[in-house]
């Protein structure tokens, strides 16, 4: 009889655990999908406009890194703007802290613009950069800046840029 009765007082305590077992997956399972929803939220289709010199022009991405230096982690996005003339190109990059966010957090813009005839390679760092930079994750990047480029006497004047950029794939767990 004692045999008996402590097996009816076990099962109790096994479906107890169980249920504590599956409620702590549920609430494990729900953490993970709020955090990975967190992240992306707020992140808009991949568009990058600017005005260079008055003129609204459209950027495509054409890569992203991080790269690990002895201070932290660097983010380089790379954009482009190829023209129906094959002989014309233009590209930007921005260099900043990865995940940083705010005003003026943009470290450096390097810019070209080559044409036939012309060319313009320049570089500006901060204080020249007026930026703001709002979502800076492992899924997109969203910021607007302005600047103006200078090599010699060549000069351009990006106004109004505007860079809403989603990852393709997620940066990993940088």
């Amino acid at each position: 009889m004692r045999n008996n009765l402590s097996l009816t007082k076990q099962r109790p305590l096994k479906k107890e655990v169980k249920k504590k077992i599956i409620i702590l997956a549920l609430t494990i399972a729900s953490l993970i999908t709020a955090c990975s929803s967190s992240d992306s939220q707020d992140c808009q289709p991949t568009s990058i406009t600017m005005k260079v010199n008055g003129e609204l022009q459209t950027f495509e991405p054409i890569g992203r890194s991080i790269d690990l230096e002895g201070n932290g982690h660097r983010l380089q996005l790379d954009f482009h703007r190829g023209n129906s003339d094959p002989f014309s190109e233009q590209a930007v990059s921005l260099i900043l802290r990865y995940k940083k966010t705010g005003q003026n957090v943009i470290e450096k813009i390097i810019y070209f613009h080559h044409t036939a005839g012309y060319s313009l390679d320049a570089e500006i760092t901060q204080p020249q950069i007026q930026s703001n930079v709002e979502i800076n994750r492992t899924t997109c990047f969203y910021a607007t800046f302005s600047g103006t480029f200078t090599n010699g006497t060549l000069a351009e004047e990006i106004t109004e840029a505007k860079v809403s950029y989603t990852y393709e794939e997620p940066f990993g767990n940088n």
